[in-house]
């Protein structure tokens, strides 16, 4: 009988921990709740807005997309976060999406950190435009994000590209890191000696140092495309590789330069490989390989 009280009162004793984790776990949850909702009446920064803010109401904001025009700028709270600790402090990561009245849905990761009674929101940061988020998750200081974008060959509409985006936090700010298999391209800046395309055609600068690519580590690119200089971002997951440009000068370069095929392949880089000091990007579909040295 004794052992039989014994079992028993364990029993009991278990029973009143499941119960009491599972009313932990009921009300850390209503408050995770609580402060989503507080979240979609939040005011987030917004470059997409007249006034450089989206005052979110129930999780969505509207204007205008010009005086007059029946097209409107909606920014909105998607389903995508993350509850955490970050620098000491409670904190959260939120996706937002803003679609400013064109074609493009534009996604955007921003971090908020408990200050007494508020939460201080920091400027987010673009993800990239169409992409689908796929999860969310806090580390030591840091934040990771998972996604499909789009890769080279894929419809603005259709991304099918894995990639996996990390960020640092420093001082409240964001600061984009990336994988460890990315870290060998960073540090150099790459000459192109030329590409062997797959229809048998070759392209072969004679000035190498014309023709240069830079990965940094913040995520970016800087491109030297003979008269022309350009940039943009880049991602890694495992050897594959996607690279962006957003921004190029519109130099006229003599009728003997290769700038547009330089441009051109490193768009569609699809693969990435290094041995010793040679870059290989492989091109998409087997279309090719560009080599680089440094």
């Amino acid at each position: 009988m004794r052992n039989g009280g014994w079992i028993g009162g364990l029993q009991s004793a278990a029973a009143i921990l499941a119960v009491g984790a599972l009313l932990f776990g009921c009300a850390a949850s209503r408050q995770e709740h609580l402060i989503w909702e507080a979240f979609g009446n939040q005011t987030f920064p917004s470059e997409w807005t007249a006034s450089g803010y989206a005052p979110l109401n129930n999780g969505v904001y509207r204007e205008p997309a010009a005086p007059g025009s029946a097209s409107e700028i909606v920014v909105r709270l998607t389903e995508h976060r993350a509850f955490g600790n970050s620098e000491g402090r409670p904190a959260a990561a939120v996706v937002l999406v803003a679609d400013p009245g064109g074609s493009g849905s534009f996604y955007n990761l921003a971090l908020l950190q408990r200050d007494g009674e508020k939460w201080t929101v920091t400027r987010p940061v673009l993800l990239g435009d169409r992409i689908r988020v796929t999860s969310l998750s806090f580390g030591e200081n840091s934040l990771r994000i998972d996604m499909v974008t789009r890769g080279p060959g894929d419809a603005m509409c259709c991304p099918t590209r894995k990639a996996s985006v990390r960020f640092r936090i420093e001082g409240g700010q964001l600061r984009k890191t990336l994988p460890p298999e990315a870290m060998p391209l960073t540090g150099r800046i790459w000459k192109w000696l030329g590409t062997k395309h797959g229809d048998g055609s070759k392209a072969v600068p004679e000035h190498p140092e014309n023709y240069t690519i830079e990965f940094l580590e913040n995520g970016f690119v800087r491109i030297k495309a003979d008269c022309n200089s350009a940039g943009g971002g880049f991602t890694v997951h495992q050897n594959r590789i996607t690279i962006d440009l957003s921004y190029s000068t519109m130099a006229a370069c003599p009728p003997s330069s290769l700038e547009r095929i330089f441009t051109r392949d490193i768009l569609v880089a699809d693969q990435f490989y290094l041995h010793k000091d040679q870059l290989r990007l492989k091109l998409i579909d087997a279309s090719g390989s560009m080599f680089f040295r440094p």
